[in-house]
């Protein structure tokens, strides 16, 4: 296994008109160089997979959802989840050697919340992502739908709440890759005043970053 994908700062990963495509490559190999803005990730010592990486937060009755503290920041707090919480497995950054380029934000409300808290959830708060010590996108929650999940047709008792139609179109997609690399510290906060989570249920929800996913070979 390489000891590391690529060295470069983050803005040196991230600056428009950094990385010039080269000729000899075919789409595919193309598409992966363009997003990663580098011709490393095609090379035999990367495996690189559309897939995402994601993280859950899972609040009780009364908890409260406040700016900076552990129940606001995703992918910072990974201990003792499983697999189907978050597929990180180190706190705030990749592996070595690991990389992923951002293609979008994807914020999942579980159908089992509240209507209440979910619709004061995306009122109430702002997604930002932040990675070293720059904050590179600040959006209103709402605007980040989840681009998946149950969908309800018809009517009955109960109501299942979403954000956003469950469907690939109606994801949000970041109009510039953002390219993240091992060893850069990451997170993704909720910003805005506190919540206390209303219903007996609790609450769940998750960010999921889409992308390009790029690991050593085994």
């Amino acid at each position: 296994m390489p000891q590391a994908a690529v060295r470069r700062t983050i803005d040196q990963a991230n600056r428009a008109g950094a990385y010039k495509p080269v000729s000899g490559y075919s789409q595919q190999q193309n598409m992966i160089m363009e997003a990663f803005r580098a011709e490393e990730y095609i090379k035999d010592q990367m495996d690189v997979q559309a897939e995402p990486v994601y993280d859950t937060i899972t609040l009780a009755a009364a908890d409260i959802i406040a700016q900076g503290g552990t129940n606001a920041q995703y992918f910072k707090n990974i201990q003792n989840k499983t697999l189907n919480l978050t597929n990180m497995t180190e706190s705030g950054q990749l592996m070595n050697p690991e990389a992923l380029a951002i293609f979008a934000y994807r914020f999942y409300l579980d159908p089992r919340n509240s209507v209440l808290d979910s619709e004061n959830v995306l009122a109430g708060f702002a997604f930002v992502f932040t990675m070293g010590r720059k904050p590179y996108q600040t959006i209103p929650l709402w605007m980040i739908p989840q681009g998946g999940g149950l969908d309800l047709q018809g009517c009955c008792d109960n109501c299942v709440v979403h954000n956003g139609r469950p469907t690939k179109e109606a994801i949000r997609p970041i109009a510039i890759t953002l390219v993240l690399e091992q060893g850069v510290n990451f997170v993704a906060d909720l910003i805005g005043p506190n919540y206390t989570i209303d219903a007996t249920q609790g609450f769940i929800s998750q960010v999921n970053l889409d992308g390009l996913h790029a690991r050593g070979i085994q």
